[in-house]
C-alpha cells in the first residue's frame, strides 16, 4: 500500500516543506499522496491511538485448542 517514492517532490502535509520519500495511491484528482518520513511516522503514531491491535493467542490457550481439534 505505501511505496517508496523516488522522484523529487514535496510532502503533501499542510505546512511541511520537506521532500517526500513515501507515497500511496488515492482516489480523485491528485491520484497520489506523498509523505516525508517524519510525517509518515507522526501519522502512524496517531493511527495507533484509534486502532487497537488484536492480541495474539497465548501459548496455553493455543495448545488447548489444538488438543480439542
Amino acid at each position: 500500500m505505501i511505496e517508496k517514492f523516488d522522484k523529487r517532490a514535496k510532502c503533501d502535509v499542510r505546512g511541511c516543506k520537506r521532500d517526500a520519500e513515501y507515497g500511496f495511491e488515492v482516489k480523485g484528482h491528485g491520484g497520489r499522496c506523498l509523505l516525508c518520513k517524519q510525517c509518515l511516522m507522526e501519522l502512524a503514531s496517531e493511527a495507533r491511538q484509534y486502532v487497537v491491535p488484536k492480541s495474539p493467542v497465548n501459548h496455553i490457550k493455543k495448545k488447548s485448542e489444538e488438543r480439542s481439534e
